[in-house]
């Protein structure tokens, strides 16, 4: 997210979670964090069954201690099978955080 914009979901991640969506034979949901000015009821015309936003001020800039542990709770509560994290320097910094987390 970028600005309070839900970008490249549709070309890049829809497709990979869809297709591991078929394979666990589960839903495809998408967390979503901070303020955003984007209509996230959209992201359902790319498969999204859906949305967890976690919309709070803290949460509009990067802290990957905090978005770990906020995406691991929202995981937790939805008993999620799988995660697809970005592949930018926002995904790269959660990653290791989450995992030993």
């Amino acid at each position: 997210m970028a600005e309070g914009h839900v970008k490249k979901f549709h070309r890049r991640y829809a497709p990979m979670a869809l297709r591991w969506r078929n394979n666990l034979g589960t839903t495809a949901e998408a967390i979503v964090l901070g303020a955003v000015s984007d209509d996230l009821a959209s992201l359902g015309k790319y498969g999204v069954k859906k949305i967890h936003h976690v919309a709070n001020d803290t949460l509009n800039h990067l802290d990957a201690q905090v978005y770990t542990k906020v995406i691991a709770q929202v995981a937790a509560a939805s008993n999620a099978k799988l995660i697809i994290f970005s592949n930018n320097l926002n995904g790269k910094a959660m990653l290791p955080a989450f995992l030993f987390a």
